[in-house]
């Protein structure tokens, strides 16, 4: 009974100091996109899409850093600016949200600015403290979704937006 305590204390031991040398370090990262929609945009929330396509390394600046060692990613802020070439004022929206959908995850609410008050851009967004992005940044691509609240319909063709997302990332380094 003694002589098989000690193999699986021995091993108990090696599987502790294996784990014990992965640690996690934390990364800071700016993700910069444009959003795009075809018009006519009727009253009411219109959604322009970003597609970004998941390169850890190059986002995180780590070189070899996989997907599957992306263990959190939170959102520190979010800012959104009007292209100038569409010519388009913030008096015509009520509101502005930034959701997130990609891989099996469901779409989640990233960040938000309900009402819109005043006329200068970029518009800095309410993040979400609980949206852990992590599982989006594991998949290959990821899709955001910014919803302008029209207040009335406007029948351009095109509308355009900047999305700037500051991200904190925790992340494995062996």
């Amino acid at each position: 009974m003694r002589k098989m305590r000690l193999p699986f204390i021995l091993s108990f031991i090696m599987l502790l100091g294996l784990f014990s040398c992965t640690s996690t370090e934390q990364k800071e990262a700016t993700l910069q996109l444009k959003a795009t929609a075809q018009g006519p945009f009727f009253a009411g929330p219109n959604s322009l899409m970003a597609e970004y396509s998941i390169n850890p390394a190059d986002l995180f600046d780590s070189e070899g850093l996989k997907k599957s060692d992306i263990e959190e990613v939170k959102l520190k802020s979010v800012s959104i600016d009007l292209a100038k070439s569409d010519s388009i004022a913030l008096d015509q929206f009520t509101s502005v949200s930034l959701s997130i959908v990609g891989g099996d995850e469901p779409m989640t609410a990233l960040a938000i600015l309900n009402p819109i008050e005043g006329s200068n851009t970029p518009l800095t967004l309410t993040v979400s403290e609980e949206a852990d992005l992590a599982p989006f940044f594991q998949a290959d691509k990821v899709t955001f979704i910014l919803d302008w609240d029209f207040i009335s319909d406007d029948y351009r063709e095109e509308m355009n937006s900047q999305i700037t997302l500051n991200l904190n990332a925790a992340l494995k380094s062996n």
